[in-house]
């Protein structure tokens, strides 16, 4: 019954009388709707004024409005509905003004009628609330609403699409989610199957009525064979087209709600929908909803799944019995697919099913019962498989069992098993949701083990939530109640701990932190929450032997088991990370610098000058400065020359004199600026290309020498004033590190204006951070949304018209891709608007096109290249056309060039912006749209794929496009694409390239440009910057210049192959030695690499002195050893490098040993008889004893990976192997490959360790070798001197080993030349460094992090603490650390 009155409501009994002539309502009346159908007006002493008939059934709802300017007169109208569907406007006479029926014939829940009258809501008792327009308008002056002016006197309410809808009967238990798409699908017990879309949070398909209740549901998607892209348009595996989009939904029939067994209980129906546009609709046939039916289940049908193959559909039954039905993915022709009866069954439970799940492979399916077992089926036969531990190291594909090892910790205290209804772990396997009995839902950490495990409780579902499921890329969680039959959808919000703010504050959606078995407190809840939950690291080796083979010095020193007082700080990186990764090389915003990635550190390398400070405007040259102007012989008197650039040593020339030429095509001249210009170049005067002009820097120079005698010319110009651009190479550099990243970094961009840098890692979590491209400093660090790792980012190309924008793509399989928006400006708050996924095929990059296109950025990599729109949330991409019979082919970059018309029939016809990409064809492709337009060849032949690609200028007479392909060829073009120069890099320097095509070390992965400089980034991890051709306005072309490098040699370089183990100082000089003379060999350090390269480093230039190449036989090799030691009063030193390592693979040539000579004017030269010697195994450790012992030879120690140890004499005179291996000084007492050896101090005794972590101590016994093959005990040597010390076993260096989950293995470990410190290179990538000796576990440590991976050796300089260098294992980066006291 429902009573309106416009007094007060009434609350005493009426009094019941005749029925009257009905009259005005007056507004101190009440109407009473009831249950005959009939409406009651009470006057205000409670007596039945008149009965109305108002409804076939009863009267649910009535609402009245009163008429603002006549309110003592009664309400202007009544709105009434019924249970019969009727929703009818009265007036306040009772005429009835509409009279409508509720769409579906539902019966009326409420109405509610607006203000003016104009709008009606109608909620109806199937759960679904209408707005209705009302026709006609509300008289003020005779205070009833009044017909509006309608044809035929027909007005009527126009009732619109539903605003709610939801279902309606009983209980809601079947939810299923869309694995790609943002939908997702409900059953329940109101005979219903309903489609969801995620984004705009509403129904996307009509509603199917079902036969019976239903409880279960899954979603098969299946991409359409037929190609509704257009006839061009090619298809790729994966790849999902906007339109014919077709979706299989399985709908398990049945359920219990006390009424007895149906009859369509076990019974699967599977129904099909097509999309078309943004609407899914039911396949039909003659007119109806089409379906595939089975029938073989007893009871109804509890769950039910597709498993990840499409091949197979389990059914779970409340009859025990899980039934496995193949499926044929083959359209049948009317939109069905085909299920295969009969089925496999699966029947060893002892209850009725509750929740099962598939593995990966589709193999293998677990599942729940009632009974509250875990059982385990093979998928292709329904046979039990009785050995639960055969599979605890698969992978399920889902994980919504209620039970098994990873959901453990998800059970309240005191729960039984009926307690948690549903779990669903999400798509990034880091979290697991629970529906519980109590109406929550909770968020753990996957896998939840521990007992009591901490979570985050939601709540808002009035009774027992049923189920949960996450959508597409964990984007948000959908739940289901019983009793309330609602679906709720929730956000999954990523959030960051801050101590300071208690948690309840932090996340999002009213979370509230819950506990173990006592409730921790928010905090205690939050840190279980943030625990790394990464796999569960093995205890390394649970059993050390070693420990059993150390013994204590009898006076042991004072131990200091607290941290060192010093810090350590990062100093330089040697490397550059170009292997497996390109377009991470730039220019920055700020002069002089360029940024690029090593390990895990974004490196800016800023040039400086003599003051020390970086390049700025005002410290470039200035008048009056003496320079040198290079004079190309085919120029002489054109008055283009060059300063400042890269010049042979010469001595001061009298005016007048000749000055030698130091090549055939170019001599050197001193000469002074005398005046600065400024000149302005010339802009288009097309509108569309107008930009703002650009300023050269040139000066008028007055030469001092001249080659009268060679160019006339060139002499009558002299005394004239020349006009030249310039150039200035800093004399000095510096690195400023962004750091954060925890595993390698894999992609790096920069934003159009160059402020701001990108940088993506791989990994579990793999992190986007945004930092200041001149500070490093960080800005905003992206939410976790991809996995695996970041394989490509681009930057929007401008925020002028639009807000800014990244793009990022993951490396999981479908390669999703995101934008992220600029929110707080500066990158200081960013907000992801879009996602979607990509295709199978690998992406190498994401590049943005320019305002105004009709795609927003385009992403390509091998054999594709996507268009991509974004539109209501959603990236949707669309498949470049490469047209004819040319063939999809591999894009390795992408550019928005500055185009002017052109000649060419197919070329450009009005000046703007077009998209050029660069092919693995060799060629440059021209876009318009997503149709490939043109082709410009990059060489003859085309062998070589364009590897990299970089544009600049927006403006015809600025525009420069340059590119670099794999064989080390660099070309510029113009506007309309005409050649302008050509560079190869082989004529930088012979000695850097080998001649033979492809080589890593010309193969060009990065290329940037900007103003006459290129940056050049090569595989062989090198940088380069060469000169750019001369800007000319009047567009003239110079294909014959000569390259010329900027600097001397690389700016960077480093290792480039697989891992970089080897790494040695020079040994100081002797006592003896004059302390007048400087140490020619001080501030170098050796590395050598699985590059097979032996290099010398300058710690003061951070450059390569010398390098050679390691062969034997011919055949390059790989190394991870070296040593270096000299003679006393020789200036020359003496490297042994061990060959052989293992990438892999085995090494088919073993190991050897080469001996190079190094002496003071960096001359490294390879002895003959080091190529002579060869181990069977490859050399893993070396050591020379650097005092003379046994008649002057120095003794040189290889450890082998043949489980042996090699001592060789060396000859200081002739620096020669003088004694080859034999039984005699072959130690062969090891059972595991020797890792790491170091003599005593009197060279006499030597210690080594194996990979199986024993600690073994040798007698070499004095110039026989009498005693080598004794092993002595650990007793003999506790007391022993060592020269060194590099084990990571032994008593000085047990404390540096951690026990418990926290044990990491330590690869290498050094001590100081003063023996304070103990420095330790570690698998997680951490260099530590301890007080010297660290006997004691606890010891404290100071830690300094950079490296990507394990770090494979670490050293300090051979004559001071203060200097200490380490090697990258994978990461192939040499760093260089200092000291700092803290």
């Amino acid at each position: 019954r429902t009573v309106v009155t416009k007094g007060k409501a009434a609350k005493k009994k009426g009094k019941k009388g005749k029925k009257k002539k009905a009259k005005a309502i007056k507004s101190s009346e009440a109407v009473v709707g009831a249950a005959s159908g009939e409406l009651y007006v009470f006057d205000d002493k409670r007596n039945l004024k008149e009965i109305i008939n108002a409804h076939a059934k009863a009267v649910m709802a009535v609402y009245s409005i009163a008429d603002s300017a006549t309110k003592a007169s009664g309400p202007a109208c009544l709105v009434t509905g019924g249970k019969d569907s009727k929703v009818r406007i009265w007036t306040s006479t009772w005429e009835m003004l509409h009279d409508f029926t509720a769409p579906g014939s539902a019966p009326i829940s409420s109405v509610c009628l607006r203000g003016d009258a104009l709008k009606l809501l109608v909620g109806t008792q199937r759960s679904e609330i209408y707005e209705v327009d009302v026709p006609g308008s509300l008289s003020q002056s005779e205070g009833m609403l009044v017909k509006g002016k309608y044809e035929d006197g027909k007005a009527s309410c126009e009732i619109g699409n539903a605003l709610v809808k939801g279902h309606y009967q009983h209980e809601l238990w079947g939810l299923a989610v869309h694995t790609r798409k943002r939908v997702y699908c409900t059953v329940g017990d109101d005979c219903t199957l309903r489609l969801w879309d995620v984004a705009i949070r509403k129904e996307c398909a009509e509603l199917v009525a079902l036969p019976c209740m239903a409880r279960a549901c899954a979603i098969h998607e299946y991409p359409d064979e037929d190609n509704h892209g257009g006839a061009e348009e090619t298809k790729s595996r994966g790849h999902w087209s906007d339109g014919g989009d077709r979706l299989h939904i399985a709908v398990g029939m049945g359920g219990s709600v006390g009424q007895g067994r149906q009859k369509l209980d076990g019974c699967v129906r599977v129904y099909s929908y097509t999309k078309e546009g943004d609407i899914y609709k039911p396949v039909a046939r003659d007119g109806e909803v089409a379906y595939v039916q089975i029938h073989d289940a007893h009871e109804w049908i509890s769950d039910i799944k597709f498993s990840p193959d499409g091949k197979t559909l389990a059914v779970g039954s409340h009859d025990n019995a899980i039934y496995l039905y193949g499926v044929d993915v083959e359209d049948d022709g009317e939109g069905a697919i085909k299920i295969k009866s009969p089925p496999r069954t699966f029947k060893k439970h002892s209850s009725y099913i509750t929740h099962f799940d598939f593995d990966c492979k589709s193999m293998y399916l677990q599942s729940n019962c009632g009974a509250y077992e875990l059982l385990f089926s093979d998928v292709s036969t329904g046979r039990q498989i009785t050995s639960a531990s055969s599979l605890r190291d698969e992978e399920w594909a889902t994980w919504t069992c209620t039970l098994g090892w990873p959901v453990q910790g998800i059970w309240p205290p005191c729960a039984d098993g009926t307690d948690v209804n549903a779990v669903a772990r999400s798509g990034a396997n880091t979290l697991i949701a629970t529906a519980d009995d109590f109406g929550k839902v909770k968020l753990f950490r996957y896998p939840a083990v521990q007992k009591g495990a901490g979570s985050l409780e939601y709540r808002g579902h009035s009774s027992h939530v049923t189920n949960i499921r996450w959508t597409a890329l964990d984007e948000c969680l959908i739940s289901t109640g019983g009793n309330d039959r609602c679906v709720f959808q929730w956000r999954h919000e990523a959030f960051e701990r801050d101590p300071m703010v208690s948690l309840a504050s932090s996340a999002a959606g009213g979370a509230r932190p819950a506990g173990g078995e006592d409730d921790e407190s928010d905090a205690e809840a939050l840190d279980m929450l943030d625990e790394d939950d990464g796999p569960a690291k093995d205890a390394f080796m649970t059993v050390k032997p070693w420990v059993g083979q150390i013994t204590a010095p009898s006076l042991a020193p004072t131990l200091d088991p607290r941290a060192p007082d010093h810090a350590l700080s990062l100093e330089w990186v040697y490397g550059y990370r170009s292997q497996d990764t390109r377009h991470n090389l730039y220019y920055t915003c700020h002069d002089n610098s360029i940024v690029y990635h090593a390990a895990s550190m974004g490196v800016i390398l800023k040039g400086l000058h003599d003051s020390g400070s970086s390049s700025s405007e005002e410290e470039k040259y200035e008048e009056g400065d003496d320079v040198l102007i290079k004079c190309m012989e085919a120029e002489a008197g054109t008055g283009k020359l060059i300063i400042g650039a890269e010049a042979p040593a010469f001595e001061a020339v009298e005016g007048g004199a000749e000055l030698e030429a130091h090549e055939t095509a170019c001599f050197w001249l001193p000469g002074t600026l005398k005046k600065r210009h400024v000149e302005q170049v010339p802009v288009s005067k097309n509108k569309e290309a107008e930009q703002p002009e650009q300023k050269l820097d040139t000066w008028t120079v007055e030469l001092k020498a001249y080659r009268a005698s060679k160019d006339t010319q060139l002499s009558d110009k002299a005394t004239k004033p020349i006009r030249a651009s310039c150039i200035r190479r800093p004399t000095s550099y510096k690195q400023v590190f962004h750091s954060g990243h925890d595993d390698d970094i894999t992609c790096l961009a920069i934003s159009h204006d160059r402020q701001f840098v990108a940088t993506g890692q791989v990994g579990k979590n793999p992190t986007v951070r945004i930092w200041h491209a001149v500070s490093g400093a960080l800005l905003t660090m992206l939410p976790v949304v991809h996995q695996r790792g970041i394989a490509a980012l681009g930057f929007s190309q401008s925020g002028e018209d639009g807000p800014r924008c990244l793009a990022s793509v993951g490396l999981d399989e479908l390669h999703t891709h995101a934008v992220w928006r600029d929110d707080g400006g500066h990158w200081s708050k960013v907000s992801m608007i879009a996602s979607g996924r990509g295709g199978r095929d690998k992406v190498s990059f994401v590049h943005w096109l320019v305002d105004g296109s009709e795609f927003k950025f385009v992403s390509g990599g091998d054999d594709h290249i996507d268009f991509w729109t974004i539109s209501g949330g959603i990236c949707r991409s669309k498949k470049g056309l490469f047209g004819g019979e040319k063939k999809p082919t591999t894009i390795t970059g992408a550019v928005n060039h500055f185009m002017g018309p052109s000649d060419h029939e197919e070329g450009v016809k009005t000046p703007g912006f077009r998209l050029i990409t660069a092919c693995a064809t060799g060629s440059l492709f021209r876009w318009e749209g997503r149709n490939f337009r043109d082709e410009t060849p990059f060489t003859k032949q085309g062998e070589f794929p364009v590897s990299a690609i970089a544009a600049i200028g927006d403006t015809l007479p600025t525009s420069r496009l340059v590119a670099g392909n794999t064989n080390g060829t660099v070309k510029v073009f113009d506007k309309s694409m005409k050649l302008v120069a050509e560079y190869k890099l082989e004529n930088l320097s012979d000695s850097l390239f080998d001649t033979q095509a492809g080589d890593w070390r010309r193969h060009i992965r990065s290329i940037d440009m900007m103003d006459q400089r290129i940056l050049i980034g090569t595989k062989g991890s090198e940088i380069f910057e060469i000169r750019a051709p001369t800007h000319s306005p009047s567009d003239g072309v110079s294909t014959d210049e000569k390259i010329l490098n900027l600097h001397h040699g690389p700016l960077v370089q480093g290792h480039y192959k697989h891992e970089l183990w080897g790494l040695a100082f020079p040994p100081p000089p002797l006592p003896s030695a004059d302390k007048s003379v400087k140490d020619p060999f001080k501030d170098l350090f050796a590395t050598t690499g699985d590059d097979g390269t032996l290099r010398i480093w300058n710690m003061c230039t951070n450059s390569v002195v010398a390098e050679a190449n390691l062969t034997l036989g011919g055949v390059h090799q790989m190394s991870r050893a070296v040593a270096w030691t000299r003679a006393e009063g020789a200036g020359v030193s003496v490297l042994a490098v061990g060959l052989g390592g293992d990438a892999g693979r085995r090494s088919k040539g073993g190991g050897g040993i080469k001996i190079f000579t190094f002496d003071h004017s960096y001359n490294l030269l390879c002895t003959e008889e080091g190529e002579a010697h060869k181990l069977t195994g490859w050399v893993s450790d070396l050591k020379f004893y650097d005092t003379p012992v046994d008649g002057g030879m120095f003794r040189l120690a290889a450890a082998s990976h043949d489980n042996t140890i090699v001592i060789y004499d060396i000859d200081p005179d002739q620096f020669e192997i003088v004694s080859s291996p034999d039984k005699k000084n072959v130690i062969t007492k090891h059972d595991a490959a020797v890792m790491h050896i170091d003599f005593s101090d009197d060279g006499h005794f030597l210690q080594s360790s194996d990979a199986a972590q024993n600690l073994t101590y040798h007698n070499l016994g004095g110039e026989n070798f009498e005693h080598a093959m004794k092993k002595i005990s650990s007793r003999e040597t506790a007391d022993f001197e060592w020269a060194s010390w590099t084990s990571p076993l032994g008593w000085p260096v047990y404390g540096i080993w951690s026990d418990g989950p926290a044990e990491v293995d330590i690869n290498a470990c050094h001590r100081s030349p003063s023996g304070r410190f103990l420095a330790i290179g570690d698998a997680a990538g951490r260099l530590s460094l301890y007080n010297n000796p660290c006997p004691k576990k606890g010891a404290q440590g100071v830690c300094g992090t950079g490296h990507s991976g394990h770090v494979m050796n670490v050293r300090f300089a051979s004559d001071t603490d203060e200097v200490l260098v380490t090697c990258g294992g994978n990461d192939r980066c040499i760093m260089r650390w200092g000291f700092s006291s803290q």
